[in-house]
């Protein structure tokens, strides 16, 4: 009789306390992760899930094999009941629970529902998804009919999702649950089921092997793809219809066996019995009389079966916290993965939202204040530059034109002929071009003024747009409007025709920039009566005329003419730096004007928007932290149970002998040396649970 609720670990009392612990907190950092719903409550079920396992005393003993092994036949020979079919045919995919009760009874789960369905179904209503994919003739009157259609006929597997027995037999009265799972290469669904059932689940499992296709790859493909290490080198491996093998080829079909496990699966020493469990069921049924040989057989099955029995016994505290442990472990690892997630998601919240902002608008005003003087001086400085450039190159050529005409005068008539009409009206030429050329440049300028408040505009638009897209900003701005803008200008004193700055004008009704221009620079006339700049030094002129020596009196004029020329563009060009001066100040207070637009019309609304972006930041800068600080948590937590399964194992390992590491693998037992005795394996010294070796 198996008693699975005692030999328990030291500390096992402690280890489960902590375990609920550790899932109370795993519950605590799923529930405020963030998480999206549906991963969320996947990860929520599973630790309640796992909390049900701590609070669960039972021991679950899971039989794996591909479909057709004799996972059925063993079953059914520890239950001494043919209650399971067995069939070469392939089955329903559901898992079945055989739990201990006084009397036989079949529940169902259905794929849709949660609750569970005794069976037979009381009532119609429960009865009709089987009589939709059954005629109702053909349904079971009986709690082992039943079992045999919802775990064998495929018309009704998809509408199953597990089965439950519950059955009086012996060896599952202290708390054994017999998992019977789905062949395993008969398809991924049942593959991904035997793996779901072996890594949360089975504390105890026991891998049925037919001796006709000992340990077939796909079995090895499966078992290394879906069970880790540990839970390998606790498996039981049955070698099943070994009545079948010649009795000198059993104990070299065993050898290789165990080799295969060791060199496929890494199991340093492989659990393996031999078994014939379908004899042990003829002689339940007492279908028919037993010879000795299978009697021989049947005794092999008791001893096999006390092996087991007496592993669950002694190490049912220990497996069962092994795997709780086990489960911790994966939780963790699955958590901290999903928090991983969530904390580079966060911190692309967090990017994003660094993106989208903008200063409060006091700093944004004085970014731009600084930006716009640095283009309004820009276009000024070039303006100017290109106005003096021009204005230079005026007066060279005057001085020059003129300098070669009083040269040129080949007496004292010719001379005065050159000073007082043919020189003015080279002065007055050479000047002519400065009115267009300042005009020309000036509506450049005002372009360029009128470019840089399009780009405030502009920036202002996309910070405000900015802000608009920030998570949870509730504020409503009306349509942008930009303002007016004007550039004033201010006569320039030094010309005698004004230079005149226009003004530049802003907004249609349409909100539209409409183009302003700068009235040119007017130079009326540079040399007003020519007389007033030329005078004074023409009527000296012609009293030299009257002395003795020509080329004394043209010297004396061309410096005369020379400095008043020089004087005369001094003038002109103070007159100019005085002109674009007035221009770049009237430019900046106009610009001024535009941004005290945002400033008074907008301050409000953006201050609002930037605190509910400083807001949305604290809340992600906490969320990062608290996240931050519970993966810390979760990796301390899952390293701490990494060492605590270490320890309890090691522990384990000094007080138990594991089957699977030592000798438990074998039993000697003098009642099996009959005639030859017991098979011998030259590899080792012990004797596997075979009958002896007969022809």
């Amino acid at each position: 009789m198996i008693n699975a609720r005692t030999a328990e670990p030291p500390g096992l009392t402690e280890i489960l306390e902590g375990a609920r612990s550790d899932l109370g907190f795993a519950f605590e950092i799923v529930s405020r992760s963030g998480l999206p719903p549906a991963r969320r409550g996947e990860l929520e079920e599973r630790i309640k899930a796992i909390g049900r396992r701590v609070d669960d005393p039972n021991l679950y003993l899971a039989v794996v094999g591909e479909f057709s092994s004799g996972k059925s036949t063993f079953i059914n020979a520890l239950l001494r009941d043919p209650l399971l079919v067995s069939s070469n045919l392939m089955t329903t995919s559901e898992p079945t629970e055989i739990r201990h009760a006084p009397e036989l009874t079949v529940s169902v789960r259905f794929s849709s529902k949660s609750q569970w369905v005794v069976l037979p179904p009381a009532g119609h209503l429960l009865r009709l998804p089987f009589m939709r994919r059954v005629p109702d003739p053909e349904l079971p009157q009986d709690v082992r009919g039943w079992l045999r259609l919802v775990t064998t006929d495929t018309r009704v597997g998809d509408l199953i999702e597990a089965v439950r027995v519950e059955h009086p037999a012996a060896l599952l009265g202290d708390g054994v649950v017999v998992i019977d799972t789905p062949g395993t290469q008969a398809t991924d669904q049942h593959e991904e089921i035997v793996r779901k059932i072996m890594s949360d689940q089975a504390d105890v499992a026991v891998v049925v092997i037919p001796s006709h296709t000992p340990v077939p790859d796909t079995l090895v493909r499966f078992l290394k793809d879906n069970l880790g290490p540990d839970v390998l080198s606790g498996c039981v491996f049955v070698v099943t219809k070994m009545v079948r093998i010649d009795a000198e080829e059993r104990e070299r079909l065993l050898r290789w066996v165990r080799k295969t496990l060791t060199t496929k699966l890494g199991i340093e020493e492989p659990t393996v019995y031999a078994a014939s469990v379908g004899l042990v069921m003829d002689q339940v049924t007492s279908r028919r009389q037993l010879d000795p040989d299978e009697i021989e057989w049947v005794h092999a099955f008791e001893e096999l079966e006390r092996a087991l029995t007496e592993r669950m016994q002694t190490q049912r505290g220990i497996v069962v916290t092994d795997k709780i442990l086990g489960l911790l472990v994966d939780l963790f690892e699955e958590v901290e993965r999903d928090l991983s997630i969530r904390q580079s998601e966060v911190a692309d919240a967090r990017r994003a939202l660094d993106e989208a902002t903008i200063r409060d608008l006091h700093a944004f005003e004085a970014e731009q204040r600084l930006r716009m003087k640095n283009e309004v001086d820009w276009a000024i400085t070039g303006a100017r530059t290109k106005a003096i450039d021009h204005l230079t190159g005026a007066r060279s050529r005057v001085a020059t034109e003129i300098g070669k005409l009083i040269g040129g005068a080949g007496d004292m008539d010719a001379l005065k002929a050159v000073l007082t009409t043919k020189a003015p009206e080279v002065f007055k030429s050479g000047v002519s071009g400065i009115e267009p050329d300042l005009a020309r440049l000036s509506r450049q300028v005002s372009e360029a003024v009128e470019s840089v408040a399009w780009n405030l505009d502009g920036r202002f638009a996309k910070e405000y747009s900015k802000l608009q897209r920030l998570q949870g900003a509730s504020v409503t701005i009306r349509s942008f409007e930009p303002p007016r803008l004007a550039i004033e200008g201010r006569t320039a004193s030094t010309l005698a025709a004004a230079t005149q700055a226009s003004e530049l004008a802003v907004s249609d009704r349409d909100g539209k920039m409409v183009s302003g221009a700068i009235a040119g620079a007017v130079v009326g006339s540079v040399v007003p009566g020519v007389g007033t700049i030329l005078g004074g030094l023409i009527g000296g002129a012609v009293g030299w005329l009257f002395a003795p020596a020509l080329a004394s009196v043209k010297k004396q004029a061309a410096e005369k003419v020379d400095a008043g020329i020089t004087v005369s563009f001094a003038g002109i060009e103070k007159a100019i730096e005085d002109h674009f001066a007035s221009l770049q100040n009237g430019s900046v207070s106009a610009l001024e004007r535009r941004l005290r637009h945002y400033r008074e019309k907008y301050s409000g609304a953006v201050e609002q928007l930037v605190s509910t972006q400083r807001h949305e930041a604290e809340k992600v800068d906490e969320a990062a932290r608290i996240l931050g600080a519970d993966a810390a948590e979760a990796t301390n937590r899952r390293t701490s149970l990494v060492d605590r399964r270490r320890e309890l194992m090691a522990g384990a390992r000094q007080e138990v002998r594991l089957p699977g590491v030592d000798s438990a693998a074998t039993v000697r037992d003098d009642s099996l040396n009959r005639g030859s005795g017991p098979a011998r394996s030259p590899s080792s010294d012990r004797r596997t649970i075979t009958p002896t070796n007969r022809r």
